[in-house]
Order: structure tokens, then C-alpha cells, then sequence
């Protein structure tokens, strides 16, 4: 994400850790790094609010890209989520927050090879039951659905979920602020 800085009229990447070279966002301190603007702030925690991005917008074909068009139908809406209450901050104000990519890519392992593995699982064990396409098609959703529920409960567990919360890592200078933005404060 670039910032524009009002003053000297230049750009410069959000974020002072140096890009690992690989993904977007993902630093080399092993963190998936964004910007988030404080929609509220008290005693119960600050709710921030960040934008939602597509990759599939910035390519050349997002006119004629489906995954464009669906990503734009879903997407018209920050992120809001609750950390614990920012000393000194307001409604607007802009923080750098961070997510360790390790437990990003163990969440994302749980949630999608959970399903996959039930989902194979089943049809596996159908099928070397000797038993006829219809009924393993039938033990292959009934094990995609006890992958759905074994992830959602892994999801779920107080470990996972504490370690993907973000963190807020700091605020950003008054002077930049994401460019073409709003002001979720009013």
C-alpha cells in the first residue's frame, strides 16, 4: 500500500521493515503488515476498520475477469475488528497493525485442508468399501461436512484465534495518510 505525503508531494511504502520480496505486505520480521483507521476507542478496546484488497483489481484483465467482478460485488466494505483499547487515540486516526504470517498460513491451513482431507477421506473409504458412486459421492460430502466442522472448531480454538488477533504495531505520522481514502469518522 503507498501513502502520499502532502508535503514533499512523493510517495513511500507504509511500512519502515523492509518487504521480504515475496508477498506484498509480508516483512521481513515474519509479518503480514496493513493500515487501519480507529473507527472507535474506549475502556472495551478500539474497533479499527481496514480496507479490503483485491489483487484481481490491479491486474491488466480486471475488466473482463470474473473473479474482478465478484471480488468488487463482495468487497465494498472495510474490515472492522476489536484490539485492546490505543492509548491516545480518535476516531480517524491511522495504525500500522500486523498478523504473523505463521499462524496466517496455519489458520489457512486449518480452514481449507480441513474440508479437502474429510471431503477425500470419506470418498476414499467409500470407495475401498466397494461401494457404488452413488454412496460414495454420499460419504464424500458427509466427510466434507465433518471437515467443515472439525475446522470451524479448530478455528475457533483459543490458540488459533489468539494468534491470528491483529496487533497494533504503531501509529502512522499525522502527514500520511493512504491515498484516495476516507475518513471513516466523519
Amino acid at each position: 500500500m503507498r501513502f502520499h505525503d502532502s508535503q514533499d508531494r512523493t510517495s513511500r511504502t507504509a511500512f519502515d521493515a523492509p518487504e521480504t520480496g515475496g508477498f506484498p505486505g509480508v516483512t521481513a520480521d515474519g509479518l503480514v503488515r496493513t493500515v487501519a483507521q480507529v473507527v472507535e476507542n474506549g475502556a472495551r478496546g478500539a474497533v479499527l476498520r481496514a480496507e479490503r484488497q483485491s489483487a484481481c483489481s490491479s491486474c491488466h484483465a480486471a475488466k473482463g475477469c470474473g473473479v474482478s467482478g465478484l471480488s468488487k460485488l463482495f468487497s465494498n466494505k472495510g474490515l472492522q475488528f476489536r484490539v485492546d483499547e490505543i492509548s491516545g487515540a480518535r476516531p480517524g486516526d491511522w495504525y500500522e497493525i500486523g498478523i504473523a504470517q505463521s499462524a496466517l498460513l496455519k489458520a489457512a491451513l486449518v480452514v481449507y485442508l480441513s474440508p479437502l482431507g474429510g471431503l477425500l477421506a470419506g470418498a476414499i473409504l467409500a470407495s475401498q468399501s466397494g461401494l457404488t458412486d452413488g454412496w460414495i459421492a454420499l460419504a464424500a460430502a458427509a466427510g466434507l461436512g465433518a471437515g467443515l466442522l472439525a475446522a470451524r472448531v479448530l478455528a475457533l480454538s483459543s490458540h488459533l484465534v489468539s494468534a491470528t488477533a491483529p496487533r497494533v504495531l504503531g501509529p502512522l505520522p499525522a502527514r500520511a495518510m493512504p491515498a484516495g481514502s476516507c475518513n471513516v469518522a466523519g
